[in-house]
């Protein structure tokens, strides 16, 4: 069953990634918010947690994924192409019933094609958008500007799908 939220509590001003487990929906805001995680009760459509990550940062958080054991929040916006430090960061999900996470693990990449980091907004084909966890491995998924291309890239491969 598909249920339908009318509107989301104030403190969510840009909901960018949603994932659904133990009958809740997680989710976090874009930008210009702390490094948290929102729990919101499905019935009622009401806030009831806020989980701070504690070791985390929040520059351009896009997507949330998961797998059995842990939530996977991508820092890795990158509109105008000049970004070195693009992270996901892996929350063990038995830590969500905390108040503050201090544990997550950082994983850091960058894009092995990307040399030139002065490109500016919307000209260049390193802007990831989406990821998800399958296995033992994270796929994200760019959003390519310059080529109109979208690249996937894993721990295992790249490659480019058409648009």
């Amino acid at each position: 069953t598909i249920k339908a939220f009318n509107t989301l509590p104030d403190r969510i001003k840009e909901s960018s990634g949603l994932v659904h487990f133990e009958n809740a929906i997680w989710t976090h805001n874009d930008s210009g918010d702390g490094p948290c995680l929102y729990q919101l009760d499905i019935d009622n459509q009401k806030l009831t947690k806020t989980v701070l990550l504690e070791n985390a940062k929040s520059k351009d958080w896009e997507e949330l994924a998961q797998d059995e054991t842990s939530l996977y929040v991508g820092d890795f916006g990158n509109n105008g192409g000049h970004r070195q430090d693009l992270v996901i960061y892996k929350v063990p999900k038995n830590e969500l019933t905390k108040d503050t996470v201090s544990n997550c693990e950082v994983i850091e990449f960058r894009y092995p094609d990307q040399e030139r980091f002065d490109r500016g907004a919307y000209q260049h084909n390193f802007d990831c958008e989406a990821m998800i966890v399958s296995e033992d491995s994270i796929y994200l998924f760019s959003k390519n500007h310059q080529d109109q291309l979208n690249t996937v890239i894993s721990n295992e491969h790249q490659q480019h799908l058409n648009q």
